[in-house]
């Protein structure tokens, strides 16, 4: 086994990902996207306020619920293994923990 599929081997969703872009790769400079394309921890999504509408299925039950939806957080055992090369991949949330992981 190679050096990059035995560190991709730590993240729990090895045997099911499909995505072509790991950070936890460490030949992610010669990846292209394919299929699925990155890893949800290097990917950022549309960061804000977000509301969504509930209706029951008899339609009498209306509610609403608002969140603030950020970018997926890289687990710090995961973060552990992200070669210093792959830094700059991750998205901004993941990358913040992995420079605050090697202060400490």
């Amino acid at each position: 086994m190679d050096k990059s599929t035995e560190n991709m081997r730590h993240c729990p969703a090895f045997e099911r990902c499909n995505c072509n872009l790991c950070p936890l790769d460490f030949e992610l400079d010669k990846r292209r996207p394919r299929g699925e394309g990155k890893c949800k921890y290097m990917r950022e999504r549309d960061v804000g306020q977000k509301t969504i509408k509930f209706t029951s299925a008899y339609g009498s039950l209306r509610k609403e619920a608002s969140f603030i939806e950020k970018p997926a957080l890289m687990p710090a055992e995961l973060l552990k293994n992200v070669p210093a090369c792959n830094v700059e991949s991750l998205n901004s949330v993941s990358k913040q923990a992995w420079y605050y992981l090697k202060k400490t």
